[in-house]
């Protein structure tokens, strides 16, 4: 993974330093400083150290370009009509959910990430909805019917992530923000389908970080 997320939205450079679990914007100069060097590939060394100061890390141009998620937000089309969960797929998304939870309480964000990371690592993500992936979809849309969370968009998609490459089949993770209000925002696509979420609700979101 980068050493941070980065979305360039509505003029604004926002950053998810995973490690705190934290988003962060710069003040109005360096904001401008880091959108400019995303049109030029220029970027003054003494505003390069001056972001590197704001965001609490070393920071190199290399760095700064690999934070950008290098694929755009994909326009999702609806998912298809999902298979009824059966009892094992069902047991099998609850124990992946209280992983998930465990996980994030005890080791935060970036911990679970770079579980995730390992875990997917290898496989290949999925061009479209298979039936297996419809049937993990499923049973965490039926678990998420039943248990309610703080954080729920991203704990429910650390697990249904956990749940498909455990069974080796490849989803995306991704993370989103928006501005005007700021607000955030997690799901898991495979293809141009959201598995656990509404295209119309992941829309208005630029992706600042996703795994694989």
């Amino acid at each position: 993974m980068p050493p941070l997320g980065l979305a360039l939205t509505a003029d604004h450079a926002i950053f998810l330093d995973y490690r705190a679990d934290k988003y962060l914007m710069l003040e109005p100069e360096l904001n401008t400083a880091v959108i400019n060097f995303f049109d030029t590939r220029e970027i003054p060394h003494r505003d390069l150290c001056r972001i590197a100061t704001a965001l609490g890390t070393e920071l190199t141009t290399t760095q700064l370009l690999t934070m950008v998620v290098a694929e755009p937000a994909t326009t999702f089309r609806s998912r298809p009509t999902l298979p009824c969960a059966t009892g094992a797929s069902k047991i099998a998304a609850l124990g992946h959910w209280a992983i998930a939870s465990i996980m994030l309480k005890v080791g935060g964000l970036a911990w679970s990430l770079a579980s995730l990371e390992r875990l997917g690592s290898r496989i290949p993500r999925a061009d479209v909805v298979s039936d297996d992936i419809a049937a993990i979809a499923s049973a965490h849309d039926w678990l998420s019917r039943h248990i309610s969370a703080h954080d729920a968009c991203l704990l429910r998609s650390l697990a249904l992530a956990r749940h498909a490459f455990h069974r080796r089949m490849g989803v995306r993770l991704t993370i989103g923000v928006k501005v005007y209000p700021f607000s955030a925002h997690c799901w898991v696509s495979a293809g141009d389908v959201v598995l656990n979420d509404d295209p119309d609700n992941v829309a208005p979101f630029t992706p600042i970080l996703a795994l694989p």
